[in-house]
């Protein structure tokens, strides 16, 4: 009697938010290892659901799993930054994470707590010499003082704001976003993120609905924070100067504070076939400055400045995929993965959604 008057409560309360709600998919992309296939064949997938309700009112919840290779910059003992021969290891990584979020016309706030566990794993490549120099086995720094245990579990409390009135629709791309983020992680750091984004279409020949032509310019802003003592790999990733301007690697440089300025002149179409063919040339800049102490250790940076110009070929196949090639010439600075090369190009590929 109890379970039947339980179950019916349950429904009275459930019924209502089903009425007045609905589930959505909700996706992150997917990343490629570059030892694989050169980074085209995808080794992650992050997916999940989102209950949404009239109200602007959403829970969502999303999971991970992936293989990557991390390479870093920093000496494991001293914090200080390599030269030459970089720590590089694969990674299996697996996270979930969950949250409230509330829409407000073009306003979103939303917090959230994400969660992650990291397994290393001898590079793919290791003992091999490459241009940064010998990639030696993950055990020698499996653990240490500068960035904790490459073997770790992860939790980060999530806030975020966002201002969206950017309308993309791959042939146009005109508005402003700004989208600041902080996270607290349970080793006791902070990092703040924060990202402005404006464009405007030019020129747009249409046949239709079909593109023939547009030039479209989009200006973007990124700047970062983090402080701590136990910042771990995972939140440098999205933070450290490396990976905030074209042509770097993407944990090269992981000083406190940083700030870039990416801009993109986009030559865009004619698609073909239906339109399941894009075609997306991109010139652009990028110039950025970073300062302050590297991450997890006494080692102050006395700051610095790194610039790229190039230009990126990109085909949209489909709705969703893009895949390309990109070249970007070091103006200030270099990539210490390319020692002396002042041309960086790479493949670049990823889902849209």
């Amino acid at each position: 009697m109890k379970k039947r008057l339980l179950a019916c409560i349950s429904i009275l309360v459930i019924s209502p938010l089903l009425v007045f709600g609905g589930l959505s998919a909700t996706y992150d992309g997917w990343e490629g290892h570059p030892r694989i296939g050169a980074g085209l064949v995808p080794t992650s997938l992050g997916a999940g659901l989102s209950f949404d309700w009239q109200s602007g009112t959403s829970i969502y919840g999303k999971g991970m799993v992936g293989y990557f290779e991390r390479m870093i910059w920093q000496d494991p003992t001293t914090g200080n930054l390599l030269d030459t021969n970089p720590l590089v290891y694969d990674q299996l990584r697996f996270a979930a994470e969950g949250g409230l979020a509330q829409q407000l016309g073009s306003h979103m706030l939303s917090i959230g707590y994400r969660i992650s566990y990291e397994l290393p794993f001898d590079s793919m490549v290791v003992g091999r010499v490459l241009e940064s120099g010998v990639v030696t086995p993950v055990a020698g720094f499996a653990s240490s003082p500068i960035f904790g245990p490459l073997d770790s579990v992860n939790g980060t409390l999530e806030a975020r704001y966002r201002f969206d009135r950017y309308l993309d629709n791959r042939a146009k791309s005109d508005g402003f976003l700004l989208d600041l983020r902080g996270s607290y992680g349970i080793n006791r750091y902070l990092s703040i993120l924060a990202e402005a984004k404006g464009a405007k279409t030019l020129l747009a020949q249409m046949e239709g609905e079909r593109n023939l032509f547009s030039l479209v310019v989009i200006d973007r802003i990124i700047a970062s924070y983090d402080t701590g003592t136990q910042i771990p790999l995972s939140a440098q990733e999205k933070s450290a100067f490396g990976s905030k301007i074209r042509g770097f690697s993407t944990l090269q440089y992981p000083v406190a504070l940083s700030v870039a300025n990416q801009f993109d002149l986009r030559l865009n179409g004619p698609s073909v076939i239906h339109s399941a063919i894009f075609p997306r040339m991109t010139l652009f800049c990028d110039v950025g400055y970073g300062y302050g102490m590297m991450a997890n250790s006494n080692y102050s940076s006395k700051g610095g400045m790194l610039a790229s110009s190039g230009i990126s070929l990109n085909f949209t196949l489909g709705p969703y995929m893009d895949l390309g090639y990109q070249m970007a010439y070091l103006l200030v600075g270099e990539n210490l993965a390319h020692p002396g090369v002042k041309m960086v190009g790479e493949l670049v590929a990823h889902l849209r959604f």
